[in-house]
Order: C-alpha cells, then sequence, then structure tokens
C-alpha cells in the first residue's frame, strides 16, 4: 500500500495542500511534509501550500520548507505558498525562506507568497528579501505577487524591496504588490515604485497595486500614474486599488490624465476609491472624461465608487450622466 502511495505520488504535476486554520500543527507538522517532497520530485510543476493562521509553526520551520522545495523540487514552474496569520513568523524566518527558495528553482515562472497578517514582518524583513533576489536563481520568473497587508513595513522597506525585484526579476510579465492596511506605507513609498517599476521593468503586461487604507495622498497617486507611464507602454491590465485613502479630486484628475497620456494600449482597467472622503463628483468626471477620451483599445472598465461618502442624491444623478456620457463607447 505505502509503495502504491509513493508511486501514485510520484505521478502527479499539480498538488494543493491547505492546512488554514489547523492551529494545533507545529514545526514538527512542517518537517513531516518535507520529508516527502523528495517523491514529488520527477513530475510536479505546481504546488500550493496553505498555512494560514497556523500559529505554532515557525520561521525555522517555514526556512526548512524552503529548503526542502529547492532541493527537491527542481523542475517545479508555479509555487504558492500562503502565510498569513502566522504570528510566529518573524523578520530571519522571511530572510531564510527567500534564501531557500533561490538556490535551485531555476525553472520556476511564478511565485505567491502571502504574509497578510504577519504582525512581526518588518523592513527587516524585506530588506531580506532585497538583499536575496539578486542572489538567486529566479531571475526567469515571469510572474510575482507578494502580499504584505496588515504588517508592519513603512515606506523604507517596500522602496529597497521595489528597486530589488525591478533590478533583478527583468523577466515579470505580470506583477502583484499588496499593501493594504500598512500604516506606514505613504506617498514615498508609492513613487519608489512607480519609479524602479517603470525604469526596469518595461516589459510588464499586467500590474495590480492594492494600497487600500494607507497613508497616500493626491501626491502619491499622482506619482504613481506618471512614473509608471513613462516606460510602461505595453501595459494592458492594470488595477489599482486606494479605497480608504486621502487622494482628492486633484488625486483623479492627475491619475486619469496620466493615463490618459501614456497607457494607450491598456485593454483592463480597475480603479478602486471605496471610502475615499475627499473625492466628488468633480473628481469623478474628470477622471472617466480622461480616460475615456483617450484609452480606445479598452475594453473592461471598473470604477469600484462603494462607500462613497460625499454623494448626495443629486451628485449621484449626475455622476450617471457623467458615467453614461463618458462611457458610451464601451
Amino acid at each position: 500500500m505505502q509503495a502504491n502511495i509513493e508511486t501514485s505520488l510520484s505521478r502527479l504535476g499539480d498538488l494543493q495542500l491547505a492546512f488554514d486554520d489547523c492551529i494545533l500543527i507545529s514545526d514538527e507538522g512542517v518537517n513531516g511534509v518535507n520529508q516527502h517532497l523528495e517523491k514529488l520530485a520527477k513530475n510536479l510543476r505546481k504546488l500550493t501550500l496553505g498555512f494560514t493562521n497556523s500559529s505554532e509553526i515557525s520561521g525555522s520551520a517555514f526556512t526548512s520548507l524552503g529548503s526542502s522545495i529547492s532541493k527537491n523540487l527542481r523542475a517545479l514552474e508555479s509555487l504558492e505558498v500562503d502565510f498569513s496569520g502566522c504570528s510566529k513568523l518573524l523578520n530571519d524566518g522571511v530572510h531564510g525562506l527567500a534564501t531557500s527558495l533561490g538556490k535551485h528553482l531555476k525553472n520556476l515562472k511564478h511565485l505567491q507568497l502571502n504574509f497578510n497578517g504577519c504582525p512581526e514582518l518588518s523592513d527587516s524583513g524585506l530588506r531580506s528579501l532585497a538583499t536575496v533576489l539578486p542572489k538567486s536563481h529566479l531571475k526567469n520568473l515571469s510572474s510575482l505577487c507578494l502580499k504584505l497587508n496588515d504588517t508592519q513595513i513603512s515606506d523604507r522597506g517596500i522602496s529597497d524591496l521595489s528597486l530589488s525585484i525591478s533590478k533583478t526579476l527583468l523577466s515579470l510579465h505580470d506583477l502583484e504588490l499588496h499593501f493594504k492596511n500598512c500604516n506606514n506605507f505613504s506617498d514615498e513609498g508609492a513613487n519608489s515604485i512607480g519609479i524602479y517599476v517603470s525604469n526596469h521593468l518595461k516589459g510588464l503586461n499586467s500590474l495590480v497595486l492594492k494600497f487600500n487604507n494607507t497613508q497616500i495622498y493626491a501626491k502619491g497617486a499622482n506619482g504613481v500614474g506618471a512614473y509608471l507611464g513613462i516606460n510602461l507602454k505595453s501595459l494592458e491590465c492594470l488595477d489599482i486599488n486606494l479605497s480608504s485613502t486621502n487622494i482628492s479630486d486633484a488625486g483623479l484628475s492627475a491619475l486619469g490624465a496620466s493615463f490618459a497620456q501614456n497607457f494607450k494600449k491598456l485593454q483592463y482597467l480597475k480603479l478602486s476609491f471605496k471610502n475615499c472622503a475627499k473625492i466628488s463628483e468633480k473628481g469623478l468626471s474628470e477622471l472617466t472624461t480622461f480616460i475615456c477620451s483617450n484609452l480606445k483599445n479598452l475594453s473592461d472598465l471598473t470604477l469600484d465608487l462603494r462607500e462613497y461618502p460625499r454623494i448626495s442624491d443629486y451628485e449621484f444623478d449626475h455622476s450617471i450622466k457623467v458615467l453614461k456620457k463618458n462611457l458610451s463607447q464601451f
């Protein structure tokens, strides 16, 4: 029976293991997973692991996990690991994980790491990632998603990480960065992302930036749009979430102007301004006018204006008329 199971495992091409909310799983359980990874080495191309809210697993166990994956699954092309809510995952654990993953995975094309709600993760952890990337074998990545919501990271760490990603992972076509509820993330961090990504990742096709509930004002929103537009002429998909930020009408207008001038190839655009208390119908009107008058290849547009606090019945009716006029081409 054991031999049959091992033979079946060796034939797998895609494996998903979810241990979410299993609060009794500890380092011992992760080590047990490590011991069996070698049996999957022959054909496994995609691996998805979920450890959400596994509060008893330490960073050292995740370092061992990364080492086991890198050593045994060298044909792996897609890796997604969810560490969200793992309270014992510290900055040194992130460094160990990144170092071990980067040693042998030369064939990896897609990487997603979810650190949402890891309360001890700070700039030190991001700097570790930034330091490890140039020395790793992950330079063939075409898709990267990093989820860092509800962590202690700040503009400085985000700047270091953005620079490292942009200068190292030159084959990227799809990039996702999530910073929701990062209270130390402001215009400076947003602008650094715009500058570094634009200067180095000129081949991007898809970009997702989640800045909701951070300390971003019009300057940051304007900077992101302006900097990204300098070189990302091939961008086809753009998703920016600025919900619950301090963006104003001026920021919306500047964002729209930048999009209209630079993103001529955009086909998909999603902009979220949920619960943005400083925007009004005026900013919405200017934004949609810029977008719809210039982005002729756009086929899919989403504007999220839920919990729009400044809109009255009159303004709602007028906004609908503005949208109807400007969106008539869709």
